[in-house]
């Protein structure tokens, strides 16, 4: 269908525009610029970036799953931040997870009165003990191709907006990686 390629094509060319001002930050890191945060909806922000990735899910023969609470929730942030977190942590996730022979990526969230929690589960090879001291650090990287920036961005963005990053191993492979971010004031967003 003409029209729903069009706005295919169009949320591609969106994330390609908000991918590349991302791109200017990371190579600026030593003046970093003063965040505007606005109330947003995580949910719509989650499922634009994994519509943009399911190119690369398909291409590794990955499976993504969505499993996003049902309410209407807001949180106080900022737009290109959660779109650069929510990219990172899933292109990782299927990039982890096509060694797999039937890879998978998981995406949940939840919340409670304070908190939203974004987690992203992949089957992958999982984080070796070795790696995961320096984790978070620029240009730690143990792709061939990778740059080291990603994992470092999405703990700096998270750490702009409040909240906290963290990891741990699953059993028998693969990796979930948590964000927690403060919701938006209990007066600033409506919930079930």
């Amino acid at each position: 269908d003409s029209h729903e390629s069009k706005r295919e094509l169009q949320m591609v060319v969106d994330e390609i525009d908000r991918l590349s001002q991302t791109t200017n930050r990371l190579l600026d890191y030593s003046r970093p610029e003063p965040q505007t945060q606005a109330k947003i909806d995580p949910h719509r922000v989650i499922s634009r970036i994994v519509c943009v990735l399911d190119y690369l899910a398909k291409q590794y023969r990955v499976e993504t799953k969505l499993k996003l609470d049902q309410c209407d929730i807001q949180l106080e942030s900022n737009d290109a931040a959660l779109s650069e977190i929510v990219f990172n942590l899933v292109k990782n996730a299927i990039e982890a997870a096509s060694e797999a022979e039937s890879g998978f990526v998981e995406i949940l969230t939840s919340y409670d009165d304070e908190t939203f929690l974004f987690s992203v589960c992949d089957n992958g090879c999982g984080i070796t003990s070795e790696r995961e001291s320096n984790l978070f650090q620029p240009f730690a990287t143990y792709k061939v191709d990778g740059n080291g920036l990603g994992l470092y961005a999405v703990n700096e963005r998270v750490r702009e907006l409040g909240g906290s990053v963290s990891f741990r191993r699953c059993e028998p492979c693969g990796t979930v990686f948590e964000v927690r971010l403060p919701m938006a004031r209990k007066d600033d967003h409506s919930g079930c």
